[in-house]
């Protein structure tokens, strides 16, 4: 059986530019795999990251966010309900696209964790997400988690 993926990223790369696909295909294929490695990578670091949830759930209205874009926002939403029963404090999902265009809707008083997902993590949207809620909050933390292992 052929799978549909694999139609898709088996032509050659004139083929692919015809169609338009040069790059999307790929990209969505080798994501499993990136995200494997990601998640090994966290792991490893899992005691500093402890670290950083313990000390942040003292403060007074804490909340954390989950961002990401597209299939980086759909971790947000596999992840939302162990966050929730682990650290029993106020967490949503939030596109970092809401983010950039409605900022005064997440930081206000809160005291904001900010986890985003990203596949590359310099995108003009992830980046753009970073900056402003660091306008509009002082108090806001961040922990990026990206597959694009040259911000590491």
């Amino acid at each position: 059986m052929v799978k549909p993926l694999m139609t898709l990223i088996d032509p050659d790369e004139n083929q692919k530019r015809n169609l338009g696909i040069e790059f999307t295909p790929q990209e969505i294929f080798q994501q499993v795999d990136l995200w494997n490695l990601t998640g090994e990578i966290i792991f490893s670091h899992l005691d500093e990251l402890v670290d950083i949830f313990n000390s942040f759930l003292d403060k007074k209205n804490s909340i954390i966010y989950l961002t990401g874009a597209g299939t980086s926002e759909f971790v947000g939403y596999c992840l939302h309900s162990i966050f929730r029963q682990n650290f029993h404090i106020p967490v949503q999902v939030v596109s970092t696209g809401k983010i950039v265009t409605h900022p005064h809707d997440y930081f206000g008083d809160q005291n904001p964790l900010m986890i985003s997902f990203a596949r590359s993590g310099d995108s003009p949207e992830s980046i753009s997400a970073y900056e402003i809620a660091n306008m509009y909050s002082n108090s806001v933390r961040h922990i990026v988690i990206t597959c694009n292992f040259s911000m590491v």
